[in-house]
C-alpha cells in the first residue's frame, strides 16, 4: 500500500500480501479504531485502516456529508489497488454502509472485487430505519443521543472541548447515515457475512437478514451478545471470525 497516501494506515505493511482486509470505521470513528487488529491475523494478510476525511491527520480536511460522494472519492483511490493482490471489505455501522457502497461501485466499474464482504452492525438498504434522524438536532439533544449509542467514552463525552471538534464529525456522519436511500441499489455476487448485537435497539435481527437480498452469492448472519457497539467487548470472538473466514 502507498506509504503517503492519507486514505490509508497499515501498521505492519507485508512484502507480499496473499491478502488485504480494508477496514471502514463507524461514525465518528478513525483508522485508529483498528490500530489493534493486525495482530490478530496470521501473516500474509495485511490490515488496512481507511482514514475519512476530519480526523487524525486529516483533521483541517471537510468531513463528506452524501454517501455517494464519499464513496465516488474512495472508489478513485482504492481503484489502484484492487487489482494487486485478493482483498476483503470490513465496514461497521456507517462503515457497513460505504464498505457495500464501495463494493456496488468497484463492481460497476469492472475492477476487481472483493472476495468477501464483511459488515457489521448495520441494516440492509431495504430495511427500514429504526430511529428518526437525528443529525440536525439542536446541540444537547444531539449529545444525548450520541451517548445512548454508548459507542463514544465517557471521558470523551466529560471532555468538554474534545467533544466541541467531535460533535462536527459525527453529525456528517450520521447525515451519510440518514440520507442514505432504502433500496437494493446493485446485487452484488461475493458471499456477505453479516454480524450483529443480539440487543441493538437500532439494528434488528431482521434487518441483518435483510442483507440475503443484496448479494447472489453465500450469506451468513452471526449474533454477539451485546447492543449496537458490540464489537467492542466482543473484538476477540469477531476477529477469529473474521479470520476463519480469509484462511478458509
Amino acid at each position: 500500500m502507498p506509504k503517503n497516501s492519507p486514505w490509508f494506515q497499515v501498521l505492519q505493511p507485508q512484502i507480499k500480501p496473499k491478502a488485504r482486509l480494508f477496514c471502514l470505521p463507524y461514525a465518528g470513528g478513525a483508522a485508529s479504531a483498528f490500530a489493534t487488529w493486525q495482530k490478530t491475523f496470521p501473516a500474509g494478510v495485511e490490515v488496512c485502516a481507511v482514514q475519512l476525511p476530519g480526523r487524525g491527520a486529516r483533521f483541517l480536511e471537510p468531513c463528506f456529508t452524501q454517501l455517494d460522494q464519499l464513496v465516488a472519492a474512495l472508489t478513485e483511490v482504492i481503484l489502484p489497488y484492487v487489482e494487486q493482490t485478493e482483498y476483503y471489505l470490513y465496514g461497521h455501522s456507517m462503515g457497513a454502509r460505504v464498505a457495500y457502497e464501495l463494493a456496488c461501485s468497484l463492481d460497476k466499474q469492472g475492477a476487481a472485487l472483493p472476495k468477501e464482504l464483511f459488515l457489521s452492525g448495520a441494516r440492509a438498504p431495504q430495511a427500514p430505519a429504526r430511529k428518526s434522524p437525528i443529525h440536525a438536532l439542536d446541540h444537547d439533544d444531539f449529545l444525548k443521543e450520541i451517548e445512548e449509542l454508548n459507542g463514544t467514552p465517557k471521558e470523551m463525552l466529560q471532555h468538554k472541548e474534545l467533544m466541541e471538534l467531535t460533535l462536527p464529525i459525527l453529525r456528517a456522519d450520521f447525515e451519510i447515515c440518514e440520507t442514505w436511500r432504502q433500496e437494493i441499489g446493485h446485487k452484488l455476487t461475493m458471499p456477505l457475512r453479516i454480524f450483529g448485537g443480539q440487543e441493538d435497539v437500532n439494528v434488528f435481527l431482521e434487518d441483518l437478514d435483510a442483507w440475503q437480498l443484496c448479494t447472489s452469492g453465500a450469506f451468513n448472519r452471526h449474533v454477539f451478545s451485546g447492543d449496537h457497539f458490540f464489537i467492542n467487548p466482543k473484538k476477540d470472538e469477531l476477529l477469529a471470525l473474521i479470520s476463519s473466514y480469509i484462511n478458509q
